[in-house]
């Protein structure tokens, strides 16, 4: 019995591994996979193993913000840290974000991706909230790309998105 219950275990473990590595295969798989992971309307639960397949266990996601004394600073933010602060804000406010651009630069398995992306409360409105840059490193390990780190800074008066970020 405990033979079957092991090789059963062995096979999904194998089978989600061939998923994963066949759904990030490309930067585009991935990138798609990570906007569609965090959306979602208000109280609508997110796949939290969906999005932890994502990173790296050693990843970082650093918002960058300003603290009490409007100091630029970086808060570092483990996976399952973000994960804990995306179901509080979702739980009563929709978060949908897409990618409007995106530029890339890839080296050997590394690559540098800034997607400048667009926030929604709900699925369905024309304007977004917010906007600003996710600066991401990517790593690829011969089957399939990871997210190493995603640095994030939000459009402001004073920081507006670059021309060479938006659309064309």
């Amino acid at each position: 019995m405990m033979k079957k219950f092991l090789l059963i275990l062995f096979l999904c473990s194998s089978t989600l591994i061939v998923q994963a590595q066949e759904r990030f295969s490309s930067i585009d798989d991935l990138m798609e996979v990570l906007y569609a992971s965090i959306s979602g309307s208000a109280g609508e639960a997110r796949d939290s193993s969906l999005i932890t397949s994502i990173f790296l266990p050693e990843a970082k996601l650093m918002p960058i913000a300003r603290n009490k004394e409007g100091k630029v600073i970086a808060k570092v933010l483990s996976v399952e840290q973000y994960i804990s602060r995306l179901v509080k804000y979702t739980l009563n406010e929709g978060f949908f974000e897409r990618e409007i651009h995106r530029e890339t630069q890839r080296y050997g398995n590394i690559a540098q991706v800034f997607s400048t992306y667009a926030s929604y409360k709900n699925k369905e409105d024309k304007a977004p909230y917010q906007r600003g840059i996710n600066s991401l490193q990517l790593m690829f390990d011969g089957h399939r790309w990871w997210v190493m780190n995603i640095t994030w800074d939000a459009e402001s008066t004073g920081n507006p998105i670059p021309k060479q970020y938006l659309k064309k």
